[in-house]
């Protein structure tokens, strides 16, 4: 439970912060898209790394 819960706490924070610095810093939906895609693929290798290390099934 823990590394689903680190890995989607990470994945908002990035969605969120990196969202909102490319709509100020571009005003573009393209780089919001961008960081949702980025928060998306941190959160699949948080929980690969979980499984691959095998702390997933402890």
């Amino acid at each position: 439970m823990f590394w689903s819960l680190t890995g989607g706490s990470i994945r908002i924070a990035i969605a969120l912060g990196g969202g909102w610095i490319a709509l100020k810093l571009t005003g573009s939906i393209n780089g919001l898209f961008a960081a949702i895609a980025l928060a998306l693929a941190v959160y699949g290798l948080t929980i690969l790394t979980a499984v691959l290390s095998g702390t997933w099934f402890r």
